[in-house]
């Protein structure tokens, strides 16, 4: 191609711009993903190459043609086109802007002076040997079930459905080697940041490769590091949460989803993607296969595997085959209040070095902080919530803004005697700390362990029996192995099942079912407890024995009645205001609009509601519930209305397409 002649088609990160032409000059070296710096109307800015080349179209030549300033540097982006038609499935599907999805995969990256980090250094190998396991029975049978479909061409998705302990981890790893094996590469997601460091040491341990970890909390210098050494095929194992996905990498072979029921996946701010789901159209995109798992598997999952569309695979057994634990119940009788036949077992149980793990899934010491003269509940200024009470901090905090002040006065009447009601970890910890002088006792939280050096250093205390009892939030209940773990004892069980959720009971099923499996995991045998506020509720009928089939069927049977997700497809469209006018009248226009848009269709739209946060950071929201039997006709509806109604000022409209629940935050 003449040098004179050259091209770029650019993906400009900046609203209401698709893409524009600019003029490569002199020996400028550049391709697709190349970062280049550009002058756009008054600024210089920077922009991703999507194509090169040799004449502009039609309709623009003999228009002036501005050149690039300079090549930045190179990103994997564009080299594949599969990996690009995902990138704009994505786009199209959560009615997100493509170069605004281009943005959020290459900003973290680049620094303020437009520049990207010096290239890796590869992958340094690893220094342990494999230390291959041997597959049980069932282990077994699922893996040469799932390689004959491989080498039959059958790319179906495979939901691995295996209670806690089963060994799915196991199965993984061995399917890892046969992809290695060929050549390629494997993405394993996990549902939180604080699962990688675990899973890398198991999956590294029984493979032999370094993995990469790939996730949004490590600095720009070590996310791009991993970026590249994934993206240009170097790193064999790439262990990361959601974000994850959107990498292009050059020789991908197999994701892995575990955990796959884990709300986690889903992003709740633009783009919504969920990552079990879009994993899924991501292996379809490039003809590989993708294995979802989990011991309380997603109601759509579940569904998917009922009607055909994936494969079931069942680990039905504790690989060690030590029984499950036996699940017993005991009712609400206050915050703090623990039966005294538990009390005496786990002292008995510290006395011969055994541990016990108390679950409590609320942050701070308590939850609201109620004005005695006045009987005001203390709330955050900018969100309207409760504000709970942080002991170690001293204050009062929003979980929502990080506002905080200090539990001495009154916001309504000035009053000074604050009464601090309700249970959260910090309360429940002082309290196990009482009831068991002497023992160890830790806290695993978000406040107590904030990063991931502090949180292996108490897992690897609790591992080797350094703490006796364990109080911990949603951070421990997956994914952990600790092999004196006896007693697991879960406050507040039901709780979920009080809100106005149609997915409820199975949350409630989910988290029950996996902080049970915590326990007895080993040569101790384990008892969970579980606190229940709702004992006649019919969860309690299937979880004592760990009846995720029975409970599932139930479940699906009312929602098939009412036409609830998975039998139908649901979005919230969003609506975030200055003012709560501007709430409500967009929102009111929005449906009103929605309404007649969709007159003739099988649609359902609910009327405009202020949701449970209503007030955030000072922005007022309203939500629009659709629900139909396909949401994919609505998009281009949907999107033109995004759109128009996003464009006033102080306004910000979006849609979150397969929402999680009716009762959005």
């Amino acid at each position: 191609m003449n040098t004179a002649d050259r091209f770029v088609r650019l993906v400009i990160p900046r609203p209401g711009i698709e893409e524009l032409y600019y003029r490569l000059e002199g020996d400028m070296e550049a391709g697709p993903g190349s970062l280049v710096e550009i002058d756009l109307r008054n600024e210089t800015i920077w922009a991703v190459v999507r194509e090169i080349i040799g004449a502009l179209p039609e309709e623009l030549r003999g228009l002036a043609c501005r050149p690039v300033r300079r090549v930045i540097g190179d990103t994997p982006l564009f080299h594949d086109p599969r990996e690009t038609r995902f990138l704009q499935w994505l786009g199209d599907y959560y009615l997100y802007p493509f170069p605004k999805l281009v943005k959020q995969i290459v900003a973290p990256f680049i620094s303020p002076r437009r520049t990207l980090p010096r290239p890796s250094a590869p992958v340094p190998p690893c220094d342990t040997p494999p230390c291959t396991a041997t597959l049980d029975d069932d282990q077994r049978r699922v893996a040469t079930a799932i390689r004959a479909r491989w080498r039959d061409g059958d790319r179906r998705p495979v939901l691995l459905f295996g209670v806690t302990g089963s060994g799915k981890s196991e199965v993984f790893a061995d399917l890892c080697r046969e992809v290695f094996d060929s050549g390629g590469q494997v993405l394993y997601l996990v549902p939180e940041v604080g699962l990688t460091p675990g899973t890398i040491a198991h999956l590294e341990s029984r493979l032999g490769e370094r993995a990469v970890i790939a996730h949004s909390y490590l600095s720009p210098k070590k996310r791009f590091d991993a970026f590249s050494r994934a993206c240009r095929g170097e790193a064999k194992l790439i262990v990361g949460t959601r974000s994850a996905l959107l990498y292009p990498l050059s020789k991908i072979g197999l994701i892995i989803v575990d955990e796959e029921h884990d709300p986690s996946y889903k992003n709740m701010e633009p783009p919504y993607y969920h990552a079990r789901d879009a994993a899924v159209m991501k292996a379809n995109l490039l003809d590989i296969p993708v294995i979802l798992g989990s011991a309380t598997p997603s109601s759509e999952s579940w569904r998917n595997a009922q009607l055909g569309k994936y494969h079931l695979e069942r680990l039905p057994r504790r690989a060690n085959r030590r029984p499950l634990p036996a699940v017993r119940i005991f009712p609400y009788r206050g915050d703090t209040y623990l039966p005294s036949d538990l009390l005496d077992a786990v002292r008995e149980g510290i006395a011969r070095r055994e541990q016990a793990l108390f679950f409590v899934n609320r942050r701070g010491f308590s939850t609201i902080a109620v004005c005695r003269s006045c009987e005001a509940i203390q709330k955050c200024p900018r969100c309207e919530v409760a504000l709970v009470y942080h002991k170690k901090k001293g204050r009062l905090l929003c979980h929502h803004c990080n506002f905080s002040i200090a539990p001495d006065r009154c916001a309504a009447c000035a009053g000074t005697d604050l009464s601090l009601e309700g249970i959260g970890i910090e309360r429940f910890t002082e309290t196990l700390r009482g009831l068991f002088p002497g023992a160890s006792v830790v806290s695993i939280d978000r406040d107590s362990v904030p990063d991931e050096t502090a949180l292996a250093t108490e897992l690897a205390k609790i591992e080797d029996g350094t703490h006796d009892i364990v109080a911990g939030t949603v951070m421990i209940s997956k994914g952990h192995n600790f092999p004196a773990l006896r007693w697991v004892v879960i406050k507040h069980a039901d709780f979920l099942l009080s809100l106005a959720d149609y997915r409820a009971a199975e949350r409630c099923f989910q988290v029950v079912a996996q902080v049970a499996g915590r326990a007895g995991r080993f040569d101790i045998p384990g008892e969970v407890w579980a606190e229940a506020q709702k004992p006649e509720h019919y969860l309690w009928r299937y979880l004592p024995d760990y009846d995720f089939e029975g409970f599932i069927e139930e479940e699906l049977a009312w929602r098939r009645a009412l036409m609830l997700p998975p039998f139908s497809r649901m979005a919230v469209v969003k609506v975030v205001a200055s003012s709560e006018k501007g709430a409500d009248e967009t929102a009111r226009a929005l449906y009103d609009e929605l309404r007649t848009m969709t007159a003739g269709r099988k649609v359902r739209i609910l009327p405009p509601v202020a949701p449970p946060l209503q007030r955030v950071h000072n922005r007022y929201r309203r939500h629009i519930v659709l629900s139909a039997a396909s949401l994919r006709p609505l998009a281009p509806l949907l999107a033109d209305l995004i759109s128009r109604h996003g464009r006033r000022r102080g306004i910000t409209v979006t849609c979150d397409i397969d929402a999680l629940s009716t009762v959005q935050v």
